[in-house]
């Protein structure tokens, strides 16, 4: 028995089941005693989903990311040797980030953790040294957490990361020692 849309409206029910919505549709006025019944049913839609802000930082051996999402449930990472997949669910929102790394990981030492309600994933990286990028492509989504940025002696042309306070005392450092008058009588120098 169908629906008549002149008489009876029909009745869409979403359910989250495997990070899918599927829509149940059926007549109230007929409601199946069997599932199998025609006037019920059943399509799964794509679900859509939102990328998390991320904010990411190096050391020499790892690279970390931020995920800035509070009371995440259901969180999983899957990692390749040149991707991080990180999905998890808030409330009714689903957020996906399918990131396309620009060097590789070692994905057997990498881990995600819950810091401070926020998810933290921790990347092993394959070969020591600092990277240039996260991304092989750009995303809005995805910037270095300047917080624990630092120059080397060495000048450095890739940004490692550091203590944030320490890094918070050189600049006090530096911002004192322009204040003081120099030494020179106010002429140019050489």
């Amino acid at each position: 028995m169908k629906c008549e849309k002149a008489q009876v409206s029909t009745w869409s029910v979403w359910l989250r089941t495997n990070n899918l919505l599927e829509r149940l549709t059926f007549c109230p006025e007929t409601l199946p005693e069997n599932p199998s019944d025609s006037s019920l049913h059943r399509t799964t839609e794509p679900l859509k989903s939102f990328h998390p802000q991320i904010k990411w930082f190096q050391k020499d051996d790892v690279v970390i990311l931020k995920i800035r999402i509070r009371n995440v449930e259901d969180y999983k990472c899957k990692y390749f040797r040149d991707r991080v997949i990180f999905s998890g669910w808030v409330g009714e929102k689903l957020y996906l980030a399918d990131m396309e790394l620009q060097a590789n990981i070692v994905k057997d030492a990498c881990k995600c953790t819950i810091v401070n309600e926020e998810p933290v994933i921790t990347l092993a990286k394959e070969t020591r040294g600092p990277w240039c990028s996260l991304l092989k492509q750009r995303n809005p989504n995805v910037a270095f957490d300047f917080d624990h940025w630092e120059e080397k002696e060495e000048d450095s042309q890739f940004p490692q990361a550091a203590n944030s306070t320490n890094l918070q005392r050189q600049v006090a450092e530096l911002a004192e020692s322009s204040d003081r008058p120099s030494d020179n009588d106010g002429s140019e120098s050489e």
